[in-house]
């Protein structure tokens, strides 16, 4: 692979390889993330078995899950949702907001996606953590976790997926 690398080349990654590319990719501005995305899960790790699994099964287009969806909003923060689609009808839930923070899965800085916002469901605001880094123009590599204390050492499960503008 030269250049940057399309989704289905992140798709054929191993976990360590996702890692790696994660910790080395660019910082977005909240700016450029302004807009709807389409979302495509890469690979899940649940952590007290140490099992990576790829994640190809739900990459399927009449599942509701579609990505999300930045709001672009004045000052340091943005704000958005989870973007879902079922049937005809499209509606963004889980809504978050974004701040540009150190990363917790290695490299430089990462756009924080904050679950931890009014609205939410407890377990959503206390357990899960998502960030955000740049690949190329369009193309963004996210890193997360669930579980008690999200990404913290207690986490359960930790994944990766790609963003492209919808």
């Amino acid at each position: 692979m030269t250049g940057a690398p399309s989704v289905k080349d992140l798709l054929r990654m191993d976990a360590a390889q996702i890692a790696a590319l994660y910790a080395r990719a660019a910082t977005p501005s909240l700016q450029e993330l302004d807009g709807d995305y389409d979302g495509t899960l890469l690979r899940a790790q649940i952590l007290p078995l140490r099992r990576t699994i790829g994640l190809a099964a739900v990459n399927r287009p009449w599942l509701p899950w579609k990505g999300k969806v930045f709001f672009r909003t004045p000052g340091a923060r943005g704000k958005g949702g989870n973007r879902w689609a079922t049937w005809r009808s499209a509606r963004t839930i889980w809504p978050f907001e974004t701040a540009v923070v150190p990363s917790r899965f290695g490299g430089g800085p990462a756009v924080l996606v904050d679950y931890d916002v009014p609205g939410n469901p407890l377990w959503l605001r206390r357990g899960v953590f998502d960030e955000l880094k740049k690949l190329d123009d369009g193309l963004y590599l996210g890193m997360g976790g669930i579980g008690p204390g999200g990404a913290g050492p207690r986490r359960a499960i930790a994944f990766s997926w790609a963003l492209t503008r919808a």
